[in-house]
């Protein structure tokens, strides 16, 4: 039986205590999501329940087709034009029909602590939290690493991996920077267990190709309009209506959004108010698909998947607590990643520990 932790105001050395404390907990929880499976369990009336997903075997890269699975009774309406995408996902996840495939262990010893996750077509991208220098890691297939060093970026507490433009899935749309631009990547040193940071760093990188060593990063500082805050969960929208943040431990969960300027430079995020997350509310994670189709947020217990659309404001996706789905997460200790599928046909996990594996999740098909 799942246990329903608390979501803590801290502040302060109180954070760390807490983590530990947390640590122990999400063992037993983790345990459960990877294992269990059907009961439904959420932070609102509305939380939808997922079963554990089948496991076919396929190797992580080999995601299956988008399937037809019909959403749960009581999800949100009927899928559009958008549903060979993320929608079918959410709607697979909302039915407990996911597939779940488990890739090769990571063979670089350095990969240890994971805390974001881009995939693209060749490759998963990953970043390690504190402690590490700024540096990325492309997992292949076969969980060999390609390590790029990011030049012009500090590593004070990097957090989440998010990407634009990889899988032009809305064509035409613009970039959070000028159109018809490279693909490229933004990573968030947000974190800040102690609040104590007077700014925050995204940086901006190019998708490194293969056999690349090095990228340079454009630098860009963020201001909170409120003073500091802890934040983890980072994801920037396919259409370039800016960058997403999520606040960890503040209940409820603040939201701000981040327009960076095309060359760089300081700007403040702007509040787009509070809400209320499924599960533990502690936020690890961002993700938003490719074609915008839907919404991830990775907690200590799980994913939780929200439908969105092309019109529909990401804050809002985000607060509607009716139409979001609870979905598995692979067998993680710590598991703090989520991301999207270039295609925006599944999401992949990922935790922290020795020789972690990339799990994918997709609808059957």
């Amino acid at each position: 039986m799942r246990r329903s932790l608390d979501r803590p105001v801290l502040a302060g050395p109180a954070v760390v205590v807490a983590r530990i404390t947390l640590l122990v907990v999400v063992a037993v929880v983790a345990g459960a999501c990877a294992t269990g499976g059907g009961e439904g369990r959420g932070g609102g009336s509305g939380d939808h329940g997922a079963n554990r997903p089948a496991d076919d075997g396929r190797p992580r890269g080999t995601a299956s087709a988008p399937g037809t699975a019909s959403s749960a009774p009581g999800t949100a309406a009927a899928p559009g034009p958008q549903a060979a995408g993320g929608r079918a996902l959410v709607d697979a996840a909302c039915a407990g029909t996911l597939v779940r495939a488990v890739g090769e262990p990571i063979t670089d010893a350095s990969v240890t602590e994971v805390s974001g996750v881009a995939p693209t077509a060749d490759r998963t991208w990953v970043l390690n939290d504190s402690g590490d220098d700024a540096r990325l890691y492309g997992v292949a297939d076969d969980g060999s690493v390609q390590v790029v060093t990011v030049a012009g970026a500090d590593a004070v507490d990097w957090e989440d991996l998010t990407i634009v433009g990889a899988s032009g899935a809305l064509p035409g749309a613009p970039s959070d920077a000028s159109p018809g631009e490279e693909p490229h990547l933004w990573i968030a040193d947000t974190g800040d267990n102690t609040r104590s940071r007077t700014s925050v760093q995204l940086y901006r990188v190019p998708i490194p190709a293969e056999g690349q060593a090095g990228v340079d990063a454009v630098r860009v500082e963020v201001t909170y309009p409120d003073g500091a805050h802890d934040v983890e969960a980072v994801a920037a929208d396919p259409l370039g209506d800016g960058i997403y943040l999520l606040t960890k431990f503040e209940a409820p969960t603040l939201v701000f959004r981040v327009r960076p300027p095309a060359g760089g430079g300081t700007v403040e995020a702007e509040a787009l108010g509070p809400i209320r997350l499924g599960g533990t509310g502690i936020a690890t994670s961002l993700a938003i698909a490719p074609d915008r189709a839907a919404i991830a947020v990775r907690t200590y217990d799980g994913v939780w998947l929200s439908p969105l659309g092309p019109d529909s404001p990401v804050a809002e996706a985000l607060a509607d607590e009716g139409a979001r789905c609870r979905a598995p997460a692979g067998a993680e200790l710590q598991g703090e990643a989520v991301g999207f599928l270039p295609d925006g046909d599944g999401y992949v996990t990922i935790g922290e520990g020795d020789a972690p594996t990339v799990t994918t999740f997709t609808p059957p098909g």
